[in-house]
């Protein structure tokens, strides 16, 4: 019997990672804000919206934040989103820790980070 680990591809890890966590994750928190899809293609609508503000907040963070348009509306959205429970940073943070901690448990999760963490490392030494 072989110790050697085969790990996922890069597709297949996106895939598992984006099912059992980030999906998870996210619809949790839609959640907590009353925010509810009621059927897969309601579901699939806001993993776009979150994938597209994905796409402009990596943007935005690529210039300076005065010269972005979004900045302010991001600033309008972290002060109205300030009263709402769970939105402290420190929240957030403990809340993420608990979910990785749970999710370490199953191995695809695990490998499928590994592999990630594998592909950027490569990518980042070319």
């Amino acid at each position: 019997m072989s110790n050697e680990i085969t790990l996922p591809n890069v597709d297949d890890a996106s895939s598992t990672l984006m099912n059992k966590v980030w999906s998870n994750a996210y619809f949790q928190k839609l959640s907590s804000f009353g925010i509810v899809p009621g059927n897969a293609e309601e579901a699939q609508s806001l993993i776009d919206i979150a994938g597209r503000l994905a796409v402009i907040d990596a943007q935005s963070n690529t210039k300076s934040a005065s010269a972005s348009p979004y900045a302010a509306a991001l600033q309008d959205l972290d002060s109205l989103m300030a009263g709402q429970p769970g939105h402290q940073k420190q929240a957030d943070a403990n809340f993420a820790s608990k979910v990785a901690e749970a999710l370490m448990a199953e191995s695809d999760v695990y490998l499928s980070v590994l592999s990630l963490s594998q592909a950027a490392a490569a990518a980042d030494a070319k």
